[in-house]
């Protein structure tokens, strides 16, 4: 007789046979499934063709630039004080950009504001921009120039200056230290307000600009212009410009600028110098 225990052990052993069975053919289809949906698709571990081209790197954020190429400018400043048994102020602050296209054209702009007080008083107060195109001709060292201007004074005989104008220019010098560059034209000139009223003058225009290069780090320049008046052969202006410049720092674009400044009037009007002469030593940054 068979007792209850063998009797069961068959169905038993053939239930997890079932299972078994079931959980095989359940995997089969699902690797199947697998093998369907990966048709056509290269493994994951096969290494890409060496000759496919690899993407490009992507671009960091572009070095921030005040002006836009190709244009470049400079700020410098110059502060002098005193306080005790006299009280003296002295603020001058220059600013200039340019854009240079070799063998095409030049474009400069400057600022130059000059503030002066003694004692509490006023001495010096006076504003100046210009801006000046030259038009280079190919193959030649000559060259055609237009330039314009803008004047304030508070302590001349007028309030406004303005002044514009063109002409011609030559290089007699130009390589990688030296420029040498000399202007000859005509410009009218317009002096507005103050004491000796409105005032109109053609003037012709000698000028002259020098710039060398002594070491990697330093340079000296001058720039001038005489300026007689057609109407009046007994008036007439002058303006030049000395200096040097040294290079501080480089990698922080810091320089020094050391000159003299002198400007003269043949005819400045009642109680007015003839001329004005300011010393100046700044420090400045380019960009």
């Amino acid at each position: 007789m068979t007792t209850p225990t063998e009797a069961r052990a068959p169905r038993t052993n053939a239930a997890w046979t079932t299972a078994a069975a079931m959980a095989l053919s359940a995997i089969a289809g699902l690797a199947h499934a697998q093998d369907a949906t990966n048709e056509g698709k290269a493994p994951a571990t096969i290494e890409q063709d060496p000759a496919a081209e690899a993407p490009e790197p992507l671009e960091g954020p572009k070095p921030f630039k005040l002006l836009p190429d190709p244009w470049a400018g400079s700020i410098d400043a110059g502060v002098v004080g005193s306080s005790g048994n006299t009280d003296n102020l002295s603020v001058r602050v220059n600013a200039a950009a340019e854009r240079i296209i070799e063998d095409v054209e030049e474009t400069r702009l400057f600022a130059t504001f000059f503030y002066q007080q003694d004692d509490g008083e006023d001495t010096e107060n006076r504003f100046e921009t210009g801006i000046r195109h030259d038009w280079l001709l190919p193959d030649s060292k000559w060259r055609y120039f237009a330039r314009a201007g803008y004047e304030y004074d508070e302590f001349q005989n007028w309030d406004h200056r303005i002044v514009a104008g063109g002409g011609l220019g030559y290089e007699f010098i130009n390589n990688d230290t030296t420029t040498l560059v000399g202007r000859a034209g005509l410009q009218a000139a317009w002096e507005l307000g103050g004491d000796g009223g409105d005032r109109f003058t053609p003037e012709g225009i000698l000028g002259i600009d020098f710039e060398h290069q002594l070491t990697e780090r330093q340079k000296i320049f001058f720039t001038g212009d005489y300026l007689p008046a057609l109407d009046d052969f007994f008036r007439y202006r002058a303006v030049a410009k000395a200096g040097w410049e040294i290079m501080l720092d480089p990698e922080a674009n810091l320089y020094l600028r050391a000159g003299i400044e002198d400007r003269y009037d043949s005819s400045p009007g009642a109680d007015t110098k003839r001329n004005d002469l300011d010393y100046f030593i700044t420090v400045g940054t380019t960009f």
